[in-house]
């Protein structure tokens, strides 16, 4: 029993973590509380179903869909044409649908109101955000079991991953954005990719093509995973022109992405009038102006701030070349070309939320490295692995804090200064004038390329 468990305790961890986002979403119960579940910029994720599916409007024009003084089930933008949809992709509607459905059986059966947005469709859609938390550790496990960490190597990078960084936020407390299904989905695509490149089953080329086209489709820069698959097992950037991608492969996956977005594009010509959509003219990319100081370091959105346990990417990605040297170029060029863009956009720490919580669809591949650094300290002596134990235990219990800090309001999610960080380090309660102590960052001047 006791060798079944230490050869199985990695696989016992992919159910453990989630359960423990499930403890914090059990403590809040959000799902009993208007705007706390389906909020913000879920509305217009999510929209698509109700609309589809109870309302059979998904123009939205049988009605002003009003639900209280001020509030509305659905959240148009109404763009500079005039013109008003969701101006978010229906790609997480593809994820929750088989959720919504059971939501709406349940509703259904126990008299609730079948309008898409009461307790039981807010209850499903946190565990939907469970299971893609699952699934996404599942494939991860079976990722870093391809390239033959042990299972010990394995359990930590988990726990590093799952608990000590803000994809449990977006797993448990910031449920359902979008972070949690993105990090599924960039799992099972690397899975994915490993396997092709091993056996070039057409089941492996199938699943490249629908998790890539799906996750482009939530958040287009996401395309820059093309570059994982291209630059696999490249070991010199001269091979590129040599690899060959046979044409079956080439027809498949161009089939499968066009047809994901088919949809989409249907949608945005019955909404605005083309095929291409719109958007407003603020919404601009600063590419020569990236803010990777702020971004990384800051104490408003810093990356290695408010995940510091993402550090130890920077000696894995080193002790990666030799451990795992097929991943050298295509790990390196998707996070180095993913971090440029999005830490070029106008809005770079993205709007109310816990880190940088864009960085979270790397997680999947950049676990790789972090695996590659457990499992050189676990070639030295103990202190080393005693250091790193004690690390890892300190930034995790940090990281939970933080994601109840975030919940009650005393982390702030865009007007945090090194000042009130410390200040408030420690503290679920607001520290004495805590609103006048926050740097709110200026949204008009950064439209702008102030920022």
């Amino acid at each position: 029993m006791v060798n079944l468990f230490k050869r199985r305790f990695s696989l016992i961890l992919v159910l453990f973590i989630p359960l423990c986002a499930l403890l914090v979403d059990m403590n809040l119960k959000k799902w009993r509380h208007d705007e706390k579940v389906i909020a913000y910029d879920v509305h217009s994720y999510y929209g698509y179903l109700p609309a589809k599916f109870i309302f059979d409007d998904l123009k939205l024009e049988k009605s002003d869909y009003k639900c209280g003084e001020g509030q509305y089930w659905f959240w148009l933008k109404q763009y500079d044409s005039g013109k008003k949809a969701f101006d978010k992709t229906y790609g997480l509607s593809i994820m929750y649908a088989p959720f919504f459905a059971v939501a709406h059986q349940v509703a259904k059966a126990f008299d609730y109101p079948l309008t898409g947005f009461s307790e039981p469709y807010q209850f499903f859609l946190l565990l939907s955000a469970l299971f893609y938390f699952f699934i996404g550790l599942l494939y991860l496990r079976k990722l870093l079991l391809h390239y033959n960490f042990s299972e010990r190597e394995i359990a930590i990078t988990l726990l590093i991953v799952g608990l000590g960084t803000n994809l449990f936020c977006y797993a448990s407390q910031s449920a359902p954005l979008p972070e949690v299904y993105l990090f599924a989905l960039s799992a099972l695509f690397a899975y994915a990719t490993a396997k092709w490149h091993m056996n070039r089953k057409l089941k492996s080329i199938i699943i490249v093509s629908a998790t890539l086209s799906l996750m482009t489709l939530i958040h287009l820069p996401l395309i820059l995973f093309a570059f994982y698959f291209i630059l696999y097992d490249v070991k010199k950037l001269t091979e590129i022109g040599s690899k060959k991608i046979p044409v079956y492969a080439l027809i498949i996956f161009t089939i499968i992405f066009i047809s994901v977005w088919i949809p989409q594009l249907k949608y945005w010509k019955l909404t605005l009038g083309s095929y291409l959509g719109a958007s407003d003219n603020y919404e601009h990319y600063y590419f020569l102006k990236p803010m990777f100081w702020k971004g990384l370091f800051g104490f408003q959105k810093g990356w290695f701030i408010y995940t510091p346990l993402m550090l130890l990417i920077l000696p894995g990605i080193y002790f990666m070349r030799k451990r795992v040297p097929e991943l050298k170029w295509s790990v390196i060029t998707v996070t180095l070309l993913f971090v440029y863009i999005t830490l070029s956009w106008w809005n770079w720490w993205y709007g109310g939320s816990f880190g940088q919580k864009s960085m979270v669809p790397l997680y999947s591949i950049l676990a790789i490295p972090i695996a590659c650094i457990v499992s050189k300290v676990f070639t030295k002596e103990k202190r080393y692995r005693y250091s790193l134990a004690i690390i890892v235990t300190f930034f995790i219990v940090l990281n939970v804090f933080q994601t109840y800090q975030f919940e009650y309001g005393s982390l702030h999610g865009d007007a945090m200064s090194s000042k009130i960080y410390f200040k408030q380090f420690g503290r679920l309660d607001k520290i004495e004038k805590f609103e006048e102590q926050l740097s709110y960052p200026n949204y008009d001047e950064a439209k702008k390329g102030n920022r």
